[in-house]
């Protein structure tokens, strides 16, 4: 216990708001804490379970889950479908889109300008603006404030997608869809 002591509040602080920590991130505390959540993750683990939270593991990325109430649940079912969109929007803008990549601001605008389906799905996301770029700017703040992106050059504007993003693509892995149920 003695171990962990000095990171049980740092993790908590970014975890218990939902944030992720992620082995890619450019933020020299987040790369140290994630090592260390990785070192100690029993006893960090058994730790918040005590608290209510459970804190969980992805492909290079850390979490919290806490057991909810169904309609809350119900109400994160509905807050997702905006992801999907989200992923939808990513997966067109680059086929290879996923942890690792590397955009700017303006590639993402540029690319809006030419292409009249991804046009379509950013006004779907963000229906609201003025221009491309405003657009496009608010849903890569949306995922950087949720922790899938990171800024590594706020002057140009340049983000890489950070390991986090695969939480997002693996609950979309789990959506099953019954083929009975759609053509009814």
């Amino acid at each position: 216990m003695e171990n962990i002591k000095k990171i049980i509040a740092p993790v908590f602080d970014v975890l218990s708001r939902g944030g992720f920590l992620s082995a890619n991130t450019s933020r020299l505390e987040h790369r140290k804490l994630y090592g260390k959540v990785e070192e100690h993750f029993e006893q960090l683990h058994e730790y918040y379970l005590a608290l209510g939270f459970h804190l969980q593991h992805g492909h290079n990325y850390f979490y919290f889950t806490r057991e909810e109430q169904k309609y809350a649940t119900e109400e994160k079912l509905e807050r997702f479908y905006k992801y999907i969109d989200i992923l939808a929007f990513f997966a067109d803008y680059f086929q290879g889109f996923g942890e690792g990549y590397r955009f700017s601001t303006s590639d993402l605008e540029q690319k809006c300008k030419v292409d009249t389906n991804l046009s379509d799905q950013l006004k779907v996301i963000i229906p609201e603006g003025s221009t491309y770029y405003d657009k496009a700017r608010r849903v890569v703040k949306l995922m950087t404030d949720r922790g899938f992106f990171i800024c590594e050059d706020d002057e140009r504007e340049d983000y890489k997608v950070l390991s986090a993003y695969n939480y997002l693509l693996d609950l979309i892995k789990l959506i099953d869809i019954d083929e009975d149920e759609t053509t009814k």
